[in-house]
């Protein structure tokens, strides 16, 4: 990292320009995923895709039926269509390569080669429409954030496949592949299987493609709870499929409750691992066993009135808990606007009370050391007139959500805020130090509510440092992410517990004997309006981190 010079505010050379471009949110329904940045990059994505599309295939093909190789769980159209949703229908070409090899290196025994080209052509046209409609008219999220999600999932699953299933299978009589005796049983167990695998697939694959999610399902792995519930889930299946049981159907039921009990615990993330795991144990626990395929089919309808309740579980679960959360905030911030409203009342007149009498100082002051004295009195005057811009910029945003923002250099003031306390971090023994990570864009903000972000955290360090009398560094780092401009402040104080980085954002929080407890709160408010985010990494150094997006659209 090079380090950034007071005289250089932006910690560019003159001849240096923004490189790279503004990167895409990192939640919600129109997230989606960097294209590849190079042909290599192109061709390892397609060679993963077409070996992960026909392995899958190969993987669920068990119990084929009706001559036409139909089995009763496919997850890999959950592949393509997850594929085409976040790179887009210009990969169409590559489903169609992979369901082509699919079809000779599976079941080519059955088809001819213009065949198994006519069935892949096929199956590109339905995967593409299943993921044209969850992008397009019936878009969901890939955190699968809402009922709404797993209702449009669900919906165009269902009716996708059935509309493939009868393309497919006319397609293959046509051609004299398969007995046109039960078209109706065929084109039923098509539907089935491929609603299956999408319901069932389609949803993790999805919240792996989602950042915030995708923290979660690490952290949910990691947990031995998780764990557990997922070995029940086996058990279970084990249990129902296991020689004393002649007819599973009869204890099918059993495997509701883990897979509730890891919705209730867990959510839909939760939910998207158990219902995997539930699918597999039960796939492989029926291949062992020896049932007949119609057995199996039931059971797949069995297992998708199983996900549908799981689904429905967990994102009800997600959606009361962002209720709560959102009305913790809610509270948490009208606290601290009438208080910040308040103080900033308090505090306005007698600010410009200070102006109006350093204004007349300057026209009584004596003509000895008149140039050293008006020089003091702008100074104080400027000061008072920023103090005041403050305050009243605080009391616009707590009270109305206002923001005077523009599309500058953050840096700018990143770096007042730092000059502005150095000499008291010299009195304390404590090095301060800004460094940016290469070349960074402008970006749409608040000079001066970004201004009392960096005063707050700075003052915070320094707190921090001298409530242990410890002369250690302070360190402020910018720098480029996915998510836009992150700046870190970094002090070698006692850090913060684990238990205690979310509370302290909560007004009139403080570990400070002296605090208000209202620094953190009003600088993660700011950061809110600006789109960015704000968080405490626990551990033995004190370290704050907010983000600022790229792009110059208003937020809040």
């Amino acid at each position: 990292m090079e380090q950034l010079s007071p005289r250089d505010p932006g910690g560019r050379r003159p001849d240096a320009a923004p490189t790279g471009i503004a990167s895409q949110p990192v939640t919600g329904p129109a997230y989606r995923p960097s294209p590849p940045r190079s042909a290599a990059h192109s061709l390892a994505i397609l060679a993963v895709f077409i070996v992960g599309y026909v392995a899958l295939d190969r993987l669920s093909y068990l119990h084929p039926v009706q001559q036409f190789n139909i089995t009763p769980w496919n997850p890999q159209p959950a592949l393509a269509i997850a594929l085409v949703m976040t790179l887009g229908q210009r990969w169409l070409p590559a489903v169609f390569v992979a369901a082509w090899a699919a079809e000779r290196l599976i079941r080519g025994e059955l088809m001819t080669m213009q065949v198994s080209l006519l069935a892949a052509a096929v199956l590109t046209l339905g995967y593409a429409a299943i993921a044209q409609a969850l992008v397009g008219s019936f878009r969901v999220s890939y955190g699968m954030n809402s009922r709404r999600d797993v209702l449009r999932l669900a919906g165009v699953a269902l009716a996708g496949s059935l509309a493939t299933g009868a393309l497919y299978i006319a397609a293959l009589l046509v051609n004299g592949t398969g007995p046109a005796s039960a078209p109706v049983v065929a084109i039923a167990g098509f539907w089935i299987g491929d609603a299956i695998g999408i319901l069932v697939t389609l949803p993790l694959l999805l919240m792996i493609m989602d950042p915030e999610r995708r923290r979660q399902l690490r952290r949910l792995l990691s947990r031995p709870e998780m764990l557990l519930q997922c070995a029940v889930i086996i058990a279970l299946i084990a249990v129902v499929f296991g020689p004393a049981a002649p007819n599973q159907f009869k204890f099918f039921y059993l495997l509701f409750l883990p897979v509730i009990w890891v919705a209730a615990r867990s959510g839909m993330a939760g939910v998207a691992v158990a219902v995997v795991v539930a699918q597999g144990a039960v796939i492989v626990a029926v291949n062992l066993s020896g049932d007949q395929a119609l057995t199996v089919f039931e059971l797949q309808a069995l297992l998708m009135a199983l996900t549908f309740t799981a689904f429905f579980v967990g994102v009800t679960v997600d959606e009361r808990r962002r209720a709560t959360e959102d009305l913790k905030r809610t509270l948490g911030l009208a606290v601290a606007g009438e208080m910040g409203a308040a103080i900033a009342h308090e505090l306005n007149q007698p600010l410009l009370a200070v102006i109006a009498y350093a204004k007349a100082s300057r026209l009584v002051a004596g003509d000895a050391d008149r140039d050293r004295l008006e020089q003091t009195l702008d100074k104080l005057v400027d000061e008072a007139k920023r103090a005041a811009d403050v305050v009243r910029r605080l009391r616009e945003l707590f009270r109305l959500g206002a923001a005077q923002r523009t599309v500058a250099d953050v840096c700018v003031p990143i770096l007042r805020s730092v000059e502005a306390l150095r000499s008291r971090a010299a009195s304390l023994g404590t090095a301060m130090s800004v460094e940016v990570g290469g070349s960074l864009p402008e970006v749409l903000h608040d000079p001066v509510q970004i201004e009392v972000v960096m005063s707050n955290l700075l003052h915070n360090a320094l707190d921090a440092l001298d409530s242990v009398k410890k002369s250690g560094d302070v360190v402020v780092e910018i720098a480029r992410t996915r998510e836009g401009i992150l700046v870190s402040v970094i002090d070698d104080g006692p850090g913060v517990a684990a238990g205690d980085a979310e509370r302290l954002f909560e007004p009139l929080n403080t570990t400070k004997a002296t605090g208000m407890g209202m620094g953190l709160t009003i600088s993660r408010a700011i950061v809110d309006a600006h789109g960015g985010r704000m968080w405490i990494e626990p551990g033995q150094r004190g370290v704050v981190r907010f983000t600022l997006p790229l792009d110059a659209r208003p937020h809040g």
